[in-house]
């Protein structure tokens, strides 16, 4: 039996380091008074589904559930522990908004989204915000996780109240319009 655990064990930590290989950033939970803080923020006029890029081990999916019951939360993430992890915080508490996704959310289409959420990492940033401002067809609103978006000029900053004083970016963005030929 012991041997079956250390097995196990060792597998959930291989699978773990090579996704954190793979995807190039090691999964790293929200704490509870960084969420508080998220929660804080969000905008009340929220037009459209909340995705959330990058939702890790799941907290931060059901908090958004629960706060956003009448809108659809799609939920991205592409490393495997977390995703099996959030797949069962979802099975438990089964928020009836909320779905998990295992794709990579830059080859999805978002233009839909009232509210993107993101907790990424620095060198994505720029690509996502040239997604963002490319597929936007609506005014979205978009809150990021300890990473400012170059740039963008948010509407509020806020921090969190914990060791690393976590800040919290909030962005509106509206669609470009293009001009029209002369």
């Amino acid at each position: 039996m012991i041997w079956i655990t250390l097995i196990v064990i060792t597998s959930i930590i291989f699978i773990f380091i090579l996704d954190s290989l793979r995807l190039k950033i090691t999964p790293t939970p929200s704490s509870k008074k960084v969420r508080q803080k998220i929660l804080e923020i969000l905008p009340k006029g929220v037009d459209g589904p909340i995705y959330e890029l990058g939702s890790g081990f799941g907290q931060m999916t059901l908090d958004l559930a629960k706060h956003f019951s009448g809108h659809p939360i799609k939920s991205y993430e592409r490393a495997t522990v977390p995703y099996l992890v959030q797949r069962l915080l979802l099975f438990f508490y089964r928020p009836q908004n909320a779905k998990l996704l295992f794709e990579d959310f830059m080859k999805k289409d978002s233009s839909d989204a009232g509210l993107i959420f993101c907790y990424l990492y620095r060198e994505i940033m720029p690509r996502l915000a040239l997604k963002i401002e490319k597929s936007t067809t609506k005014k979205v609103w978009v809150i990021s996780h300890t990473f400012a978006i170059e740039n963008w000029t948010p509407v509020k900053i806020i921090y969190a109240n914990d060791l690393y004083h976590t800040p919290i970016y909030l962005y509106q963005i509206n669609p470009r319009t293009e001009k029209s030929p002369n």
